[in-house]
Parts: C-alpha cells; structure tokens; sequence
C-alpha cells in the first residue's frame, strides 16, 4: 500500500458521510497518507474533514457533488505550494499522533482504574 501511496500525489477518502461510525473515526488510511506528506480530499465527515481541515493537510468536498471535488484537485494542481505545506505538516502530524505520544493518555487512564 505504501508504494502506492508513495506513487500518488493526491490521496482521496470520500465515503458517504450519512454513517454514525464514518462520521466518529479518522481512517487508518488518512494517517498514513499525512505521514507520507500526500494531499489529501476526503468527504465531509465530521471527524475526518476536521482533522484533515484544521491540521491544513488537505480539504474536504461535499459527497457526490462533482464539481467540487474537481475543483478541489485543480486548486492542488494548480498550486503546487498546498503540496509543499502538506509535506512540511506531515512531520508535525508524525510526532503528534503516533504510539508513543498518544498511548501516554491512554496509559494514564488505566492506570486511574488500578
């Protein structure tokens, strides 16, 4: 999968956002393609256009609409600077949310239960 993403200058997730689990989780797939430094478009769900959005790795289009995920590839294509931002976001993305800084909260709160 890595090669493929590697390959790519545009990476996509665009399910139809009408679904309680798409719309409260981050696909494993938007982590990976952040961390290799890839633009990415996914649909408008919640949790994933927030992250993609907020972190300016990428931008979300409404689901189905045409018209708004080409010109959404142009503004990429058409300005090679979003990509060179997202390549430099992508270490901070890295250091923020890999295992070793995110499983500190998660240690903490079993330890709270012993």
């Amino acid at each position: 999968l890595s090669s493929y993403i590697a390959a790519s200058n545009v990476c996509l997730f665009v399910p139809p956002p009408d679904n309680l689990e798409i719309n409260n989780t981050i696909a494993t797939k938007i982590y990976q393609y952040a961390i290799m430094g890839k633009p990415i478009i996914v649909s408008q769900a919640k949790m994933m256009k927030e992250f993609v959005e907020n972190n300016g790795i990428g931008y979300s289009v409404r689901y189905g609409d045409v018209e708004d995920f080409r010109n959404k590839v142009k503004e990429i294509y058409g300005h090679p600077d979003v990509a060179d931002n997202v390549k430099g976001k992508a270490a901070e993305i890295a250091a923020k949310f890999n295992w070793e800084t995110t499983s500190k909260e998660f240690i903490s709160y079993y330890k709270l239960m012993i």
